[in-house]
């Protein structure tokens, strides 16, 4: 394990209590997570250093998913959808962020949580016939 802590961004909100660091899970993405604990770096329980490589790919067209969240919605309602039901990622909107700054994070935050499918259901209640017209092309081909 290398001797200094990854640089990055610092972890903030957290409590440490005695010789323990405890982490909001529902705030911090597991690969955002690096504790320096005296001269190590802790990864994982078991050492390793988990990362994006390690997720399995994705079974929806992320690139279809974000267009159709383009053309569907408003700004104002991928900011609603996103304070409703994804406030950790709606949380993560900066002020003056656009349209498509929008979507990419709440894309990224659901399909990092197993959370995509979910996102397209309420994407179709809001506008079932843009959401129609792609529903063809949002999941990847099996690849045999």
């Amino acid at each position: 394990m290398p001797d200094e802590p990854i640089p990055g961004n610092h972890v903030t909100g957290d409590k440490v209590a005695g010789d323990k660091i405890v982490i909001d899970a529902s705030v911090h993405d597991r690969h955002d997570v690096h504790i320096k604990a005296g001269r190590d770096v802790v990864y994982a329980p078991d050492g390793s250093r988990p990362g994006p490589a390690d997720l399995p790919p994705s079974e929806y067209n992320l690139a279809v998913v974000r267009e159709l969240l383009t053309i569907a919605l408003s700004d104002g309602d991928v900011t609603t959808l996103a304070f409703d039901h994804f406030p950790v990622a709606y949380n993560s909107f900066g002020r003056g962020m656009g349209k498509d700054e929008k979507t990419h994070v709440l894309v990224e935050y659901c399909e990092g949580r197993g959370r995509t499918g979910e996102l397209l259901n309420l994407v179709k209640a809001r506008n079932p016939g843009r959401y129609e017209q792609y529903a063809p092309r949002l999941r990847r081909m099996s690849r045999k």
